[in-house]
């Protein structure tokens, strides 16, 4: 089934469904796609795992050594399903926080994602997501934005960073980093001079995150 279906994400979607139904029965077979040869079928795997909810949270020692995949599209389908799956262990989050240098824009926006939904517990990530406030992609940073906002108030850094990110060239990362800046409290009120100045962006989303 996984090779007549590669690449395909609704098959992937009912097969995981499929996969909570059916509990333990289903979960040795596509346990064992994640490490077939096939590049298609390993993500195929990985992301039906993640739509299985309880029944794929047995797979996430072996989708977080996807994250390290050769192939880019597997590292993207790995971090996807651990998100999916929910707070995970702090080497779930390393490699999360690994996935944020990935050569690939979509890992590295996947991986902001994955730590976004991590909340709290993705809060060792914080230095990385900073970091990726720099990243050459809009998108990227914007996630990482978001995914700050989710840990905080981890981070000694990502209140001036966030600051910092008010005055990106990118409306998305302005909002974003306005609506992140609120969630540290009193230590964000050092950067309230910048925050009350974007609210007069040109952008009325930004606007409306200030």
């Amino acid at each position: 089934l996984a090779r007549r279906e590669l690449g395909n994400r609704r098959s992937a979607e009912r097969v995981g469904q499929s996969l909570g139904w059916l509990g333990e029965a289903a979960r040795p077979a596509l346990q064992e796609c994640l490490v077939d040869p096939e590049p298609g079928v390993r993500a195929w795997a990985a992301r039906a795992l993640g739509e299985a909810g309880q029944s794929g949270k047995a797979a996430e020692p072996r989708l977080r050594l996807l994250l390290s995949d050769e192939d880019a599209e597997v590292r993207r389908a790995a971090g996807e399903a651990l998100a999916r799956l929910g707070p995970g262990d702090s080497e779930a989050v390393a490699r999360l926080a690994q996935g944020l240098r990935d050569p690939n824009r979509q890992v590295r926006k996947d991986s902001a994602l994955g730590l976004q939904r991590l909340g709290r517990q993705g809060a060792s990530a914080s230095d990385a997501l900073v970091e990726a406030l720099r990243d050459s992609e809009d998108a990227v940073r914007a996630a990482a934005a978001d995914a700050l906002e989710s840990t905080a108030p981890a981070g000694e850094a990502a209140p001036a960073a966030l600051a910092r990110a008010l005055d990106d060239d990118s409306r998305l990362v302005r909002a974003a980093a306005a609506h992140a800046l609120g969630a540290f409290g009193e230590r964000g009120r050092p950067h309230v001079t910048r925050l009350v100045a974007r609210m007069a962006d040109r952008d009325d989303k930004v606007r409306a995150a200030c």
